[in-house]
């Protein structure tokens, strides 16, 4: 399957669209779903499709299937060039998406283990 459908079938699933709907000129507008919570779900959902991880900045860009897609094609360059490269995949272990959910700063972990100060109390 090609990446411009599997994109399409992405945003279709989390955003309750036809897949047909989608394309140039889609806008986040177009999509009574495309809320706070389904954007987050989206790129997460994308970031599993396709192996990458998107930068803050990137997740802020998303708002055109063009955009999507020309992001998603520039992950995966990035990916199989570090590949050949030998450095393997770039990126942190959590995503983007997962880092507004949790509230981390997105900065690689020092030590092998992130901790936090205050003892354990909850919110």
């Amino acid at each position: 399957m090609d990446a411009e459908r599997r994109i399409k079938e992405v945003m279709a699933e989390v955003l309750e669209v036809d897949p047909r709907t989608i394309g140039e000129g889609f806008h986040r507008d177009e999509a009574s779903a495309w809320d706070s919570l389904n954007h987050l779900r989206m790129v997460s959902a994308l970031e599993e499709a396709f192996g990458i991880r998107f930068t803050m900045k990137e997740v802020g860009e998303m708002e055109r299937f063009e955009t999507i897609r020309r992001l998603v094609r520039l992950e995966d360059l990035a990916g199989a060039l570090d590949e050949v490269q030998g450095h393997g995949r770039r990126g942190p272990a959590r995503s983007a998406s997962e880092d507004l959910v949790l509230g981390f700063p997105r900065r690689p972990l020092r030590g092998g283990s992130r901790s936090r100060s205050g003892g354990g109390g909850g919110r």
